[in-house]
């Protein structure tokens, strides 16, 4: 019975603290998952960002986006990938590299106001298959 309550109890905490963080509320909101990742250039830091299967765009974007009315650069970018995008830098990015909690490595674009999408989201463009649930998520 103690052990029921304490699970019941964690999981509680957990819902009550992901409807406080906007960040993973846009996520969720709007059928993706929170997924943060570890920077060390260009500056240390933890990004967080919305993971619809394996397309990633930053959550700060998905804010801007869903809750401001704002397109930030990633935003723009990716929805403006009709084809194929060969590197970061055809959009003005730059590459960082992350590693998620799992040790997986990564590798994001860095975009001049601070916005990031990993980099085969954004390289895949807009009609991948694989990026159907992140395009649907902004475009409906």
């Amino acid at each position: 019975m103690k052990i029921s309550i304490l699970i019941l109890l964690g999981f509680l905490t957990t819902q009550v603290f992901a409807q406080r963080n906007p960040q993973i509320r846009v996520c969720l909101q709007n059928g993706g998952n929170f997924w943060s990742m570890d920077i060390t250039s260009p500056r240390v830091d933890t990004i967080g960002f919305c993971r619809y299967d394996q397309s990633l765009l930053g959550s700060i974007s998905m804010m801007n986006y869903f809750f401001y009315a704002n397109e930030t650069q990633a935003v723009r970018g990716f929805l403006s990938s009709e084809t194929s995008i060969s590197s970061c830098s055809t959009l003005g990015a730059m590459t960082v590299d992350a590693m998620d909690s799992t040790g997986m490595d990564w590798e994001l674009c860095l975009f001049r106001d601070g916005s990031f999408i990993e980099k085969e989201t954004l390289l895949r463009g807009l009609h991948s298959p694989i990026n159907r649930r992140l395009r649907e998520a902004l475009t409906l």
